[in-house]
């Protein structure tokens, strides 16, 4: 990974210019002083996206020489002259009142104190027409409905290429994580019944993230036996290292006397985190639109959410960041 400074020296002119959240709750909030609501927005992350990226080499004799993020909106090739503008999906809300024209609901401010109040912002949709969209509701002066859409999207605003069909919101999934090491043998169980209490937990998880290789720590969906009182109800716990693993093992064992897996990562957690901050840092000169970002330590990796992304987008994380630490997701999905 190599410096900012000549990323910046080559971000060309013209960029896609970030979503503008700063004014979106400012608006909101001047909204509710007028209607004379009272409500404290959420502390959020700053809605930022990939539109759309391409890579160029630095042209330098410098050692440091880094690929250059060039952020370009969103197009496809059509033959060999044409390119048109990448279209992308989503299931969304769609709200409008008398304050706003039709937006998309993909930045969430504090809940309201009244039901009829908005309580979200997003980019405007150009060319709704609510006579058009499926069953929408209507209360109090807002108009609201649960869609998906299907269009462009340049950075500022989406524009629909057909019309909106009936949507559903996303419902939270619970993934598992069954301990990544191959079961001992006699299987998971305690290793020393006198360690299992939570002074016992908190010693070993001090000294995992004391450790400078230290790479993450987390309870396994897998289970094992031991006595009824293992602070953890015998769970495996998995810690993460850069380094020496047979020294772990011995140290966590000495102080925990529950199950552990000691495994192998390719990234410190200080590296995830530090990657984190940088994608913070660079996220304008980036042309980024950010929905979250953070470490996952269970995978190594950083989760980078963006409103719209292609997958050139995640080629020029790679070239920047390094192949494999930071995997984009989009929240819009783009259609081939």
């Amino acid at each position: 990974m190599s410096d900012l400074g000549p990323l910046l020296r080559d971000v060309i002119e013209g960029s896609l210019a970030p979503l503008d959240v700063d004014a979106i709750v400012g608006r909101r909030r001047r909204q509710r002083r007028r209607r004379r609501v009272g409500s404290a927005l959420a502390a959020a992350a700053v809605v930022v996206a990939v539109v759309g990226f391409s890579v160029s080499a630095l042209s330098s004799n410098e050692p440091n020489s880094v690929a250059a993020v060039h952020v370009t909106p969103s197009t496809k090739a059509v033959g060999a002259a044409k390119a048109t503008p990448q279209r992308y999906q989503i299931d969304a809300r769609v709200e409008q009142d008398p304050t706003h024209a039709p937006e998309l609901c993909i930045y969430t401010v504090a809940g309201a104190a009244r039901r009829d109040s908005s309580d979200c912002a997003g980019p405007p949709i150009t060319n709704w027409d609510w006579a058009k969209a499926p069953d929408p509701q209507r209360a109090s002066g807002t108009t609201s409905g649960q869609y998906r859409l299907v269009g462009t999207y340049d950075g500022k605003a989406f524009t629909l290429t057909q019309p909106p069909a009936a949507g559903h919101e996303p419902l939270p999934t619970v993934k598992d994580e069954p301990a990544p090491c191959p079961a001992p043998p006699g299987g998971w169980r305690s290793t020393n019944p006198n360690h299992h209490g939570l002074t016992d937990f908190q010693a070993l998880q001090n000294a995992a993230q004391g450790a400078p290789d230290f790479a993450g720590m987390w309870m396994s969906s897998t289970t094992g036996s031991g006595p009824a009182d293992d602070f953890q109800h015998n769970g495996v716990t998995v810690v993460a290292y850069t380094g020496n693993l047979d020294a772990h093992r011995v140290e966590l064992a000495a102080l925990w006397g529950g199950p552990v897996c000691v495994v192998q990562h390719a990234h410190s957690y200080a590296e995830l985190q530090t990657t984190m901050t940088r994608i913070n840092d660079e996220e304008k000169q980036l042309g980024l639109q950010v929905l979250s970002n953070g470490p996952d330590e269970v995978n190594d990796v950083v989760r980078l959410q963006v409103v719209a992304a292609t997958d050139a987008t995640q080629h020029a994380i790679d070239r920047r960041f390094g192949s494999g630490l930071v995997k984009v997701s989009s929240l819009m999905t783009p259609i081939p």
